[in-house]
Parts: structure tokens; C-alpha cells; sequence
């Protein structure tokens, strides 16, 4: 596995079959366990760490996430919050709110995004900026109260899509500017998320 680069606040690699043969069961209790998230413009399950539910994940998946960090180069100081499953198609998406914008989060996180299914761009892959750096933007996040002053001018940045096969991950800090596509007919996105807290 490649090391998070903490600088330039992004790193894709692609996970092995066991491990994620391990996500596909993850996601498949954690959807068995935790009711869909309403006020989503997706799919959402969120299992938070440390509640009575994580501990209904196998031990052999507990092991996996919380290997992630120290395996993967994220840094210490930042903490696990929680774990999302999305799954998002042309139905259930709104590209008209966030996260289908432009933007960047009020929250700062380092997201590790899971690939659950094979992601091109007909699927509504995750669009990041390429040529900003985290810290480009924390001066304006801590002045953000609410939801709509974290938007960004799509002409400010050079976004590219995240494309990869079931089992590709990329890690990236959400300072920078980021989006996910629309799915078009047809298409969908399955991932699963682990958040780490700066």
C-alpha cells in the first residue's frame, strides 16, 4: 500500500482481494444495522466510531479500519470519526446541492474512499483539484460558518476525475477543493468511506 502524502493532501493505491472481500462485508452489516441516512442526496449509511454498533462489525473487520491509519501514513494526530457507505445513480443523486458542487469541507478531514464497485467517469466518480495544495484553502475554511461560503469557483482549479477498478482507495484531505459527478443512466458509484478528523 502507498502512504498518505500529507502535503499535497492526496494518494490513490488499490487494495488487495481479501481486503476487500473485508469492505464488501463491512458494508453489507453496516447496511444490515444502521438505518439510511434522510437528509442525504444519496444513499447514505454512518456507523460512528465507538458507538454499540461498530462493535457488531466482525473482529476481522474492526482490525482492518483501525489498521488503516498507522498502515496507510495518516497522521496520529488526526482521529477516526466514522464510516460511510454511498451508493449513488442517476435516481437518487441532486446535482444541484452539495456534495455535487464544488466546494471544499467546513470540516476538515482526511477521507479514505473505498471502491466497492468499478468507478469510471459514467459512474459519477469523485472530481478533485489538482493543482492547489491543502493549505490553499485553510484560511477561508475557518472563517466558513455555513453550508454555501465553502463553494469554490469551479474556474479557480483543474479538477480531474478518480477512476478505478473494486478495491481502488484514494485517501485526500478535504481542504482540497472536491465534488462527486452524477451518475448518467446506467451508471452507479459504490464506495465506502472512513473519516479521520484533523
Amino acid at each position: 500500500l502507498l502512504m498518505y502524502n500529507e502535503k499535497t493532501g492526496l494518494t490513490e493505491g488499490h487494495f488487495d482481494r481479501h481486503q476487500l472481500a473485508l469492505f464488501h462485508q463491512m458494508s453489507r452489516d453496516i447496511k444490515a444495522n444502521v438505518p439510511l441516512r434522510s437528509n442525504s442526496p444519496a444513499y447514505v449509511w454512518e456507523l460512528l466510531f465507538g458507538s454499540a454498533k461498530f462493535d457488531l462489525l466482525s473482529p476481522e473487520c474492526r482490525s482492518l479500519v483501525l489498521g488503516l491509519a498507522q498502515s496507510l501514513g495518516i497522521p496520529k494526530k488526526q482521529t477516526f470519526e466514522k464510516i460511510w457507505v454511498v451508493e449513488s445513480d442517476f435516481q437518487s443523486v441532486n446535482p444541484s446541492v452539495l456534495p455535487f458542487l464544488p466546494h471544499f469541507d467546513i470540516k476538515r478531514t482526511t477521507k479514505i474512499m473505498v471502491y466497492l464497485s468499478d468507478v469510471t467517469v459514467k459512474d459519477g466518480p469523485m472530481y478533485i483539484a489538482r493543482n492547489v495544495a491543502p493549505s490553499h484553502y485553510e484560511a477561508r475554511r475557518q472563517k466558513v460558518v455555513t453550508k454555501g461560503q465553502n463553494l469554490v469557483d469551479a474556474a479557480e482549479v483543474r479538477f480531474e476525475p478518480l477512476l478505478g477498478q473494486a478495491g481502488h482507495f484514494h485517501i485526500f484531505d478535504t481542504n482540497l477543493p472536491h465534488y462527486a459527478g452524477t451518475p448518467i443512466t446506467g451508471g452507479k458509484r459504490n464506495i465506502l468511506r472512513l473519516d479521520f478528523v484533523h
